[in-house]
């Protein structure tokens, strides 16, 4: 496509022609959809798309509204080149202005008089020629501002000149990776987010977070960005190198720049100023030539220590660089002053010649800021931290201490030091202090000191309006005092970096924290304008089959079948199945013929929602259906045969495969919809929009609604239950919702709000039935039918591992237990199970419970409940599962009979670990991660049969029915076994 960019986001609007919109994907790393505007088209476009194995990164939407369904400043290229159908859908040259990014662009076929109100919409000063289109460029604004060091400038101010940063609760982007130890760094310039970080240097779209490039990079290595440049240190080059921003190659060697730490590289006009192993210096950044340098300041990276090596000393972290003792070299400039600091000694240079002025002792565990002639740090009196931490500032002439500020209250490492305003603010209470004298001046409004503790968070950040808070997330208007507090993002442990305010948008970190459920991954928040939620009797679109399918009296409890995910609506993967063995592979199939480029894999990969390239299996009427997660689709074939029956399109990733219901099938879309088909052939009969209004987002790769339907239905006694959004305190919360499951029509919703500061907040999971109770979301009410709240969620869901009163504890027997998680993040299916604790190896672990039986999985019968744990399978009474298991140090104070159940009754190794499990009242069928399917006694543990399949079970991907096993593989699969 002419003139565009080298990746990111483009929407044809009105061009359903499948060749075109694959060519367009192939130019570079783009995302492609067309928005259409009747469902015919749709239709049409989505079989040529899927005929030529390109479905998912190019897409076919269908738009009946007036709104296009794209969040604001999210698409790089808009191209209108079918006039007359744009014509008839009645968007606005305004709308079409709204979605284009900054410096995006929007073609026009031909000359139109839509090109002249496309330029007064976009306020472009006028248009061009690129072949047959006319392209009008949307300036950026100038309120936004971009972020290029470490602190966002050479001073280390961490103050963002940028005024559209707002309140932020609303989803931009998310991208991997999701869990990171400490060590990102990051800049945005030039409409694009660059980062380092193990070894590479990534360029995203900073208003999509689309992959632009990735290269190799340097470990530990420090780097900067300017004018659409990078200057960085790869594989290869033993000095600095200048990357051109938009393709991530080398365009300029700077051979006296080698051996620079993370923390001492900046830009000071045309200059560089680098501090290296054998000296600090500045070279000119054009030219490349060197303007000075001072050998007398050697040494910087040799001292570098790995986070293992750290120790405790004196109240203080010591030998690591994510905590306060610094051991590497790190530089600021300020006007006409270098600040170079190294283990304990500060230097002060003039910036013109290199020439050193003074050099002292320094007591900080690191430079903070140096603007208006001083430079400030924080450090902590003899004692540690305990005893409160002090603020000084010192002259940058001389190096004398002008003022000290002592804070008495406990303080973390949160604190910081800014300089704004004329003033040297300290964010322990938001206060400004006047520079040389130390006299307060301001603060801001309604805030308390013990309400800025930023806890384990190092750097803030903050902009001419707005001070951000790490932990909760949140701003405080600096002016009017005004707070926005949640709790669905919270500021990286260790400060690297805190976070990045630019563009508009606020920009956080993966974390390697586990203190509450939270967004994970590279994330970018913006401050949109409000929309107007659809009104609910406008939300239900009927399709061609709408009132073909009678409603039916079901009752079976789903006894005999694996209609739903995970077997039944209690979730307990349980089914009174008959099974013959020893088990014989029947058929296998491998429905996902799409093929996708490389590019996409390592962001699909991060999404810990998509468990593989197939979700687990559901069977019932003789069908077995899948979804595709990356294709956006569900897929049915005939349970004896494999036969391929029919799929089904919808907007975007589909995470868990449907329910059967009669003779409908029922699922939910990560597009805001859920959707009800007839099972015999596919046939849309509704769907009904979940989401509040359709603002599109990127997560992972994919473009999905910024309020979808991401775990799936439950279906019971002719109604579908379902939660829409992904954390309460995000966009428009969490809504759950029950409809009628044939005619599509409203019966109640409910919003589930978050429980308070000092609990946690709903997060979606696979909605529960159990005897008349309703659990649709986690840390959430539970309902029943009638939607009224049987009970509020328990306060004591702080701590971790206490039983919650709903597990029964003598109130309730076993058959009456909502299922529930035992500890604080640990959920109940695949998309949101990785519990956030912290491990050996800092990486997510999957986490499920029963009661007081936990693992990696948990499934139950009437007698016994099995535990995956690792490459185990162990087998507990289930009276186990109503017992508060007290501390260690208390079981032995426990009634007899009551310790003697905590000991498994069998347990059983597989090789590699267990990846997914089922349950008769006979049978424990596991699938391994070596391969091995292997069928156990449900009583003794005894094994009967093992098979192996060629690929690795997909986590969860078991079924039974009909008298067959049911296994989805990471690898696209699905095998029948009988």
């Amino acid at each position: 496509m002419p003139g565009s960019p080298k990746g990111g986001v483009i929407v044809y609007l009105g061009s359903a022609d499948a060749d075109t919109l694959i060519k367009t994907r192939d130019a570079g790393r783009f995302v492609v959809q067309s928005v259409l505007f009747d469902s015919a088209s749709v239709d049409k476009a989505r079989k040529a798309i899927l005929a030529r194995k390109a479905y998912g990164l190019v897409a076919a939407i269908h738009s009946s509204a007036k709104r296009l369904p794209y969040t604001d400043n999210f698409v790089n290229v808009v191209a209108i080149d079918d006039l007359a159908a744009f014509g008839k859908s009645g968007v606005s040259a305004d709308e079409v202005a709204r979605i284009v990014t900054p410096n995006g662009a929007i073609l026009v076929a031909g000359d139109s008089a839509l090109a002249k109100l496309l330029v007064s919409a976009c306020g472009a000063t006028a248009t061009s020629k690129v072949g047959p289109w006319t392209r009008i460029v949307k300036p950026r604004p100038k309120e936004m501002d971009e972020w290029t060091h470490g602190r966002h400038d050479p001073e280390g101010t961490s103050i963002s000149q940028d005024k559209l940063v707002g309140y932020s609760g609303v989803l931009q982007w998310r991208q991997g990776p999701i869990w990171l130890w400490p060590g990102i760094s990051s800049r945005t310039i030039d409409g694009k987010n660059y980062y380092y970080v193990k070894g590479e240097i990534v360029c995203r779209d900073a208003f999509n977070g689309t992959l632009i490039w990735r290269i190799a990079g340097q470990e530990q290595k420090s780097f900067t960005a300017f004018e659409k440049k990078v200057y960085a240190f790869v594989p290869g080059a033993d000095n600095l190198v200048a990357l051109d921003g938009d393709t991530g190659k080398v365009v300029k060697h700077y051979k006296d720049i080698r051996g620079v730490c993370p923390l001492a590289l900046v830009h000071v006009g045309e200059n560089i100023v680098f501090a290296a192993d054998d000296g600090l210096g500045s070279v000119n950044r054009q030219t490349g030539e060197l303007n000075w340098m001072n050998k007398n300041l050697k040494g910087s990276v040799s001292t570098y220590n790995k986070p293992d090596d750290r120790t405790w000393k004196n109240g203080r972290w010591a030998g690591w660089d994510g905590w306060v003792g610094n051991t590497k070299t790190e530089i600021l400039v300020s006007d006409k002053y270098v600040l170079r600091h190294l283990r304990g000694k500060l230097t002060c240079l003039n910036l013109a010649d290199g020439k050193e002025r003074w050099t002292q002792d320094f007591p900080g565990s690191g430079l903070r800021v140096a603007k208006y002639g001083v430079y400030a740090f924080k450090h902590f009196p003899a004692g540690g931290r305990k005893k409160g931490s002090i603020l000084e500032v010192r002259s940058l002439k001389d190096g004398k201490t002008l003022w000290k500020r002592e804070r008495k209250s406990r303080i973390g490492p949160g604190t910081d030091v800014h300089a704004f305003d004329g003033l040297i603010w300290d964010t322990t209470g938001i206060m400004g202090y006047d520079p040389q004298t130390g006299e307060f001046k301001k603060q801001a409004k309604g805030y308390g000191v013990q309400e800025a503790v930023l806890r384990c968070v190092m750097d803030s950040a903050a902009t001419v309006n707005f001070f951000f808070e790490g932990r909760p997330f949140g701003f405080i208007n600096i002016h009017t005092g005004e707070k926005y507090r949640k709790e669905f993002v919270r500021n990286v442990c260790g400060g690297s970096p805190g976070i990045l305010l630019g563009n508009g948008m606020i920009y956080c970190f993966p974390k390697l924290c586990g203190c509450f459920s939270m967004l994970r991954g590279y994330t970018g928040l913006a401050t949109p304008r409000p929309l107007g939620p659809i009104p609910d009797d406008q939300r239900l679109l009927k399709g061609p089959a709408y009132g073909t399918v009678n409603k039916e009296n079901l009752t079976d409890e789903y006894a005999a079948d694996w209609a739903t995910y995970l077997g039944n609506e209690q979730r307990s993967c349980l089914t009174n199945e008959e099974v013959n063995l020893p088990l014989k592979k029947f058929w296998e199939v491998t429905p996902e013929d799409q093929i996708f480029p490389e590019w996409t894999s390592r962001d699909w990969k991060s999404s810990y929602r998509v468990s593989g390239t197939i979700s687990a299996p559901t069977a019932s009427q003789g069908m077995v259906a899948v979804a595709l997660p990356e294709s956006h689709r569900i897929k049915v074939f005939e349970a004896g045969t494999g036969k391929d029956l029919w799929s089904f399109v919808s907007e975007s990733r589909v995470v868990l495969p449907p329910t059967f219901y009669g003779k409908i099938v029922l699922f939910g879309s990560e597009d805001g919809y859920v959707y009800c088909l007839r099972s015999k052939d596919g046939a849309l009969i509704w769907r009904y929009q979940a989401a509040p209004a359709q603002r599109r987002v990127s997560v992972f790769g994919q473009i999905e609604s910024h309020f979808p339907v991401t775990c799936g239905v439950l279906v019971k006694n002719g109604s579908v239950y379902f939660t829409a959004g992904r954390h309460a305190d995000l966009n428009s919360g969490l809504t759950g919702y029950k409809l009628d499951a044939y005619t599509g029509r409203l019966s109640w919703k409910k919003m589930m709000k978050t429980i308070g500061r000092k609990s946690i907040s709903p997060v979606p999971e696979i909605p529960r039935y159990v005897k008349g109770d309703i659990r649709l979301a986690h840390h959430a009410q539970v309902f029943n039918e009638r939607g009224e709240s049987l009970m509020a969620p328990d306060k004591s869901l702080k701590r971790r591992g206490k039983t919650l009163p709903e597990t029964g504890l003598g109130k309730k027997s076993h058959d009456e237990v909502i299922m529930l998680t035992g500890n604080l993040n640990g959920l109940l299916d695949h998309t949101w199970s990785r519990s956030d604790r912290q491990g050996n190896n800092n990486i997510p672990g999957y986490s499920q419970s029963y009661g007081s039986v936990r693992g990696g999985q948990v499934v139950y019968n009437k007698t016994m409940a099995y535990a995956i744990t690792g490459a185990s399978v162990t087998a507990y009474d289930i009276r186990l599962a109503a017992i508060r298991i007290p501390h260690h140090k208390q079981i032995p104070k426990m009634p007899p009979e009551e310790r003697a159940l905590m000991n498994p009754k069998w347990s059983c190794s597989v090789a590699g670990g267990a990846r997914a499990m089922a349950v008769t009242n006979k049978i424990v069928v596991v699938a391994a991660k070596s391969g091995d399917v292997v069928v156990f006694d449900a009583n003794t543990g005894k094994e009967f049969s093992k098979v192996k399949i060629n690929g690795t079970p997909a986590r969860w991907g078991l079924a039974i029915s009909g008298g067959r096993i049911y296994v989805s593989t990471d690898e696209g699969a699905l095998i029948c076994f009988r």
